[in-house]
């Protein structure tokens, strides 16, 4: 190899190093970016659970109530009116029975919780992902839908204010999140 091969291999050589070396240097970045973001995330959700789970449970109850029916016990009167708040999502459950399918079962998670702007006013905002297991005996299947929910929560005047529903397949929470100006304490950003 001549004196001005040997010098190209090395430029290339330095080159392909470099590139590697930076490329490292983004997927070490990326990495601490993703530890710090969910270190960050763990501290809002221990800090705001208390809140966020009082506020699942009142979801959860009034949903299990619309879809199972009584939930065994006596009627606390917790829970939320689900078919005056989401009157789509209660059409849809009416139809199941026309429909030859059984709720078996409803589980409720924290989507996002935070703080929303209500007419110059700090409250809560909360928005619950929802699944509802289902059976149907003349099909012989299961099958599971699942939906979004969402309000502010106006403790001080006992209300659930502008609620938002939908199939989490045609999610458009984000819009009415910002639309609200909702200040996640669930999830970091």
């Amino acid at each position: 190899m001549d004196a001005e091969n040997q010098e190209q291999v090395k430029a290339e050589e330095a080159k392909r190093v470099a590139a590697d070396e930076e490329k490292r240097i983004a997927a070490q970045r990326e990495e601490d970016e993703k530890k710090s973001k969910s270190a960050r995330q763990a501290d809002l959700r221990q800090k705001n659970g208390p809140a966020a789970t009082a506020l699942l449970n009142i979801f959860s109850d009034g949903l299990k109530r619309t879809v199972l029916g009584a939930l065994g016990g006596p009627d606390t009167g917790q829970g939320i009116n689900v078919e005056g708040l989401f009157p789509e999502f209660a059409k849809w459950n009416a139809g199941l029975s026309r429909d030859d399918w059984k709720a078996t079962e409803v589980t409720s998670t924290v989507q996002d919780y935070g703080t929303v702007n209500w007419k110059g006013r700090s409250l809560d905002g909360i928005l619950v992902k929802t699944t509802v297991k289902m059976a149907s005996a003349e099909r012989g299947q299961y099958k599971d839908e699942c939906f979004l929910f969402g309000a502010v929560v106006d403790s001080e005047f006992q209300m659930m204010r502008d609620p938002y529903e939908s199939m989490c397949n045609a999610d458009t929470s984000a819009q009415w999140a910002i639309g609200h100006e909702l200040k996640s304490l669930w999830v970091a950003y």
